[in-house]
């Protein structure tokens, strides 16, 4: 490998997606260094892509001509530098990203950024404090509301599965936490390893963040759409829902998909992502499906028709669609009818957060 010798080219090859694990420090609280039992080797191993086995890891090695490397991980005190700092509240993990920057003779410097994610850990200890004190555990919950909304937190309960006796607590308690500290999810990780995948799950998706962001900016679009007529029609194609082929000329050879040009392709590939999205709620068959389709072309046309309808006018509307079925002199047509249109209606428009639509979605 040919040796670099400018510092932008040094910062050029940092700023690549293979040095982006090596460039985010995983900061946690110092309680862990004692408990859980086994908590820093396992983490150590996970964020290191270590082999347990062997106990090699697999993590890039940095450049030899970077002097001062971040940690992989280091241990704060939590709260030490307030709630924007890192590690913000007990038992807590965050992240810490790196920059590389030009610096004196020659050398590459790193600023550091802290990450808006925090992940707060509950061991069993504290899991069991909840369920017996109300206050305490309003008072965690005050404090996870803090750090909003600048800090983005998510929850991670470290306890052993409970009897079937004692779920329903655990379950209740995880319902308030989802909705009144508005966390970003909360997951269960029933013993020390379990907790270090989690975290290293976590770890990886931060370093690999900046890489992924470009599928959904303005100058890539969203790259897993398809981009030639022909991958529409392979990638779309489902005998449920036939669509009618187009063929087309291309420098000699003959080309089949659903359209000419992108335009019309992506137009299709939509048209066939509705198709079955609809199909998912119950009671809607082929025929159902494509006179939706037909009516309302995509999610965004039914939203408009009914936004500015009373429920009764919406649903009114949507029943008397028509449904034809069969061919020839088997043919027959009948209405969609109140209860499927009173559910799309109810799902389409409604703004109350504790309707319950039915179990037929």
């Amino acid at each position: 490998m040919p040796k670099i010798t400018t510092q932008k080219r040094k910062i050029e090859t940092l700023l690549t997606e293979k040095y982006c694990r090596r460039l985010v420090t995983c900061c946690f609280d110092e309680v862990f260094l004692e408990k859980p039992v086994g908590f820093l080797n396992a983490v150590s191993l996970r964020i290191s892509c270590g082999n347990p086995q062997n106990g090699k890891d697999t993590m890039v090695r940095m450049p030899e001509w970077v002097t001062n490397p971040p940690p992989l991980i280091r241990p704060v005190s939590a709260g030490s530098q307030g709630l924007g700092g890192p590690v913000p509240l007990p038992f807590s993990i965050s992240w810490q990203r790196y920059t590389p920057m030009e610096g004196i003779n020659g050398n590459v410097q790193f600023l550091s950024v802290i990450e808006p994610e925090v992940l707060v850990v509950v061991l069993q200890e504290r899991l069991n404090s909840f369920l017996k004190n109300q206050s305490y555990f309003e008072a965690f919950i005050s404090s996870l509301r803090s750090l909003q909304p600048e800090r983005r937190v998510s929850l991670i309960i470290h306890a052993p599965k409970r009897p079937p006796s004692k779920e329903d607590d655990l379950v209740k308690m995880i319902v308030r936490l989802q909705f009144e500290a508005r966390l970003i999810g909360v997951q269960q990780a029933s013993t020390v390893q379990n907790l270090a995948v989690l975290i290293g799950n976590y770890t990886k998706a931060i370093c690999q963040r900046p890489f992924k962001q470009n599928r959904l900016d303005d100058r890539h679009g969203f790259s897993f759409l398809p981009t030639a007529a022909n991958t529409v029609a392979g990638a779309v194609a489902a005998p449920r829902f036939p669509l009618t082929a187009m063929t087309s000329l291309n420098k000699g050879a003959t080309q089949v998909g659903f359209g000419v040009n992108q335009k019309e392709a992506l137009r299709s590939w939509a048209h066939r992502t509705w198709l079955r999205q609809l199909a998912t709620w119950r009671g809607m068959t082929g025929e159902v499906v494509n006179a939706v389709a037909e009516a309302y072309p995509t999610p965004r046309a039914l939203f408009n028709a009914l936004r500015h309808l009373s429920s009764e006018e919406a649903i009114k509307r949507l029943s008397d669609l028509r449904i034809r079925r069969g061919a020839g002199v088997l043919a027959t047509e009948t209405r969609l009818g109140n209860a499927i249109a009173s559910r799309i209606v109810n799902f389409f428009t409604s703004f109350d957060p504790n309707l319950l639509i039915g179990g037929d979605l």
